[in-house]
């Protein structure tokens, strides 16, 4: 076979020309592209939401940390963990998310993580002390359990958190991630934290929040299934030397009483003894004066956080001044 040189120049003049057409195509992509990382993922990576990157954000912590947990609390506190993850920890909704992990460890003299986020579900917690004892050899668990969330609600924030840890990039494409850093950014340009307080006066939110109590009163209790995943977490802690314990959180005693004029006090009773039959568990929703005090609640379900401080020396000091403390037979 000879070699013909016209031949050969005239493929590099057709390749040369296939290269040139697709460098431009590249070109064009990366100018489109440019508006969108100069206006959405820059100011992400500078504001950084939830802390994901280790950098200082251009905006105050209080202010992201704040924003972050009114959007996504499970996010914030999934990459908290992440990054520092202790072999402590602390699960369960908003009630429970009143017990400050630094309070419990001055009194415990060890590390904790609090776990528990606002509007969180059993699934969520189920599925958090999973992933806590996928990357930390733990040593104690205190599990939230609220009658409000002690349902077999399916919304799982958990999975979603998991994936943008794992790949990075997806935090740029996150909805709760832009929102986030969007209040974050309206927060430095006008010096007002984005608020979402209750419009309403305190009377009237009290009176709303009690209302709630009707949705519950619709869903059923958390099914066998559920309390079987229960079961399993505490074979697992048992089998690998961890302490569990169950925390049942106050609730003022206008919420026992709505629940008797509902119907509701004998599934509320059946609740509690299901926690207790899994394992020892502080009942801290029990008579006594601070389930007496309106004063010591910001509304019928939460505490305070000076009560909530009660509570936490109450239980990890030994002391159980108000918590009732019930061992599974």
């Amino acid at each position: 076979m000879s070699f013909d040189p016209q031949q050969f120049g005239a493929a590099a003049r057709i390749d040369g020309g296939s290269r040139r057409p697709l460098a431009a195509v590249w070109i064009r992509l990366c100018l489109f592209l440019a508006p969108v990382l100069l206006i959405v993922c820059l100011p992400v990576y500078l504001i950084d939401p939830y802390g994901l990157f280790s950098r200082r954000s251009i905006v105050d912590d209080g202010v992201r940390f704040d924003t972050a947990a009114r959007v996504n609390h499970v996010l914030l506190g999934m990459i908290s963990f992440t990054k520092r993850p202790t072999p402590n920890i602390l699960l369960g909704d908003s009630q429970m998310n009143h017990f400050k992990a630094e309070e419990v460890e001055a009194i415990a003299g060890r590390p904790y993580s609090n776990l528990s986020y606002g509007g969180g579900t059993l699934a969520e917690s189920i599925a958090t002390f999973w992933y806590a004892a996928h990357i930390v050899k733990l040593e104690s668990v205190y599990f939230g359990m609220s009658y409000y969330s002690f349902t077999d609600n399916s919304r799982d924030r958990v999975g979603a958190a998991v994936r943008v840890i794992r790949n990075p990039l997806a935090y740029f494409s996150s909805g709760d991630v832009l929102e986030a850093a969007w209040d974050d950014a309206v927060a430095r340009v006008t010096h007002h934290a984005v608020t979402y307080q209750p419009s309403v006066s305190a009377a009237a939110f009290w009176r709303q929040q009690l209302g709630e109590l009707a949705r519950r009163k619709q869903t059923y209790s958390a099914s066998e299934r559920t309390i079987g995943d229960l079961r399993e977490i505490v074979r697992y802690c048992r089998a690998h030397g961890i302490a569990i314990f169950f925390v049942i959180p106050p609730e003022h005693e206008d919420v026992r009483t709505r629940m008797e004029q509902m119907g509701m006090l004998d599934d509320y009773l059946t609740f509690k003894a299901t926690v207790a039959a899994l394992g020892p568990t502080y009942d801290c929703d029990v008579a006594n004066g601070i389930t007496r005090d309106a004063s010591k609640f910001q509304d019928p379900f939460h505490t305070t956080l000076a009560a909530a401080s009660l509570i936490t020396r109450s239980i990890w000091t030994g002391s159980r001044e108000w918590c009732d403390f019930v061992r599974a037979d």
